[in-house]
């Protein structure tokens, strides 16, 4: 079996589209030599626009807190679904990331948890069993001594939170540079003269540089495998890499390090969203102003 606690479930219906229950429909009356008009236009819409119908398992916590949502399968018969006993992971979501290697979060502490069924069809979700009770068991202590279980995971949250924010704004800058070439491309079709706006627009791409080289460190030397002085991506992932395969804990290092990034990643957090907020958005409506064309996560212009 999979790692983890494996819970298995019958659905004695499977859960059907509603294209699905008028196919099948359909098929019954094709089979009787039976008329299958059209269902009409109205019909088709709202079968284009309905959400396939889901099946959850939640787990929570002693204390009643989600821990993890997992998607099962929605045909019916007996089905099997694992929880890795973890939660989920809290890096930015790209659109990118390999299905066959999917991001993960951290370990949950052993303990007592529970699980509960759930279906959600035509936007309507209904309980299909109740929560049941189950034990997370530790397998064997380490050859070391480390932190509780517990602690670790407190530790474990705290750093995913920082890794999300950190991921989001890397995310972050990397958009508002492509946006910016938009921008760019938007001034030079515009009404104005080659002054002011083009100073606007140079000294917002250079606070994204600014930016970018506070996060991630310079990027001339990142391209040619140079070492760059400690930079908030390159602590955090010295805390990453030394506490996310483990279960002792953090040592006093990571402790510093993460002390670092937190106090280190406010100002720049800031600084992009006055970017993505303020400096940006006035740009782009000045841009509208000037007679310049379009660009993608601006207002709609007024004809």
């Amino acid at each position: 079996p999979p790692f983890g606690a494996v819970f298995t479930y019958y659905l004695k219906d499977g859960l059907q589209t509603l294209a699905e229950a008028r196919q099948e429909e359909e098929k019954e009356k094709f089979e009787a030599w039976e008329d299958t008009p059209f269902t009409g236009y109205d019909a088709v819409e709202e079968e284009r626009r309905e959400l396939k119908p889901e099946v959850w398992l939640t787990i929570r916590d002693t204390d009643g807190n989600v821990v993890r949502r997992i998607d099962g399968p929605t045909s019916k018969g007996m089905h099997r679904v694992a929880w890795d006993l973890r939660y989920p992971a809290m890096t930015a979501v790209t659109g990118q990331e390999d299905p066959d290697n999917p991001p993960t979060g951290y370990l949950a502490a052993p303990g007592e948890y529970t699980v509960s069924l759930s279906k959600r069809v035509r936007g309507e979700t209904t309980e299909l069993v109740a929560a049941k009770p189950f034990s997370v068991e530790r397998l064997r202590n380490g050859a070391l001594p480390g932190m509780e279980p517990a602690e670790t995971v407190a530790f474990w949250e705290r750093l995913s939170k920082l890794q999300r924010a950190v991921s989001a704004a890397s995310q972050s800058v990397g958009q508002l540079a492509g946006k910016m070439d938009h921008l760019k491309t938007a001034l030079s079709r515009s009404r104005s003269t080659p002054d002011a706006l083009d100073a606007q627009w140079r000294d917002i791409r250079r606070e994204i540089y600014d930016v970018e080289a506070a996060l991630g460190g310079n990027q001339s030397m990142n391209e040619v495998g140079q070492d760059t002085p400690p930079n908030i991506q390159s602590r955090l992932g010295k805390v990453l890499t030394g506490t996310g395969l483990s279960t002792y804990g953090p040592t006093a290092t990571h402790l510093a390090q993460i002390d670092i990034v937190e106090q280190d990643f406010t100002a720049i957090r800031d600084r992009i969203n006055t970017l993505k907020t303020t400096d940006i958005p006035a740009l782009e409506n000045a841009l509208i102003e000037a007679g310049a064309p379009w660009t993608p996560g601006a207002r709609v212009p007024t004809p």
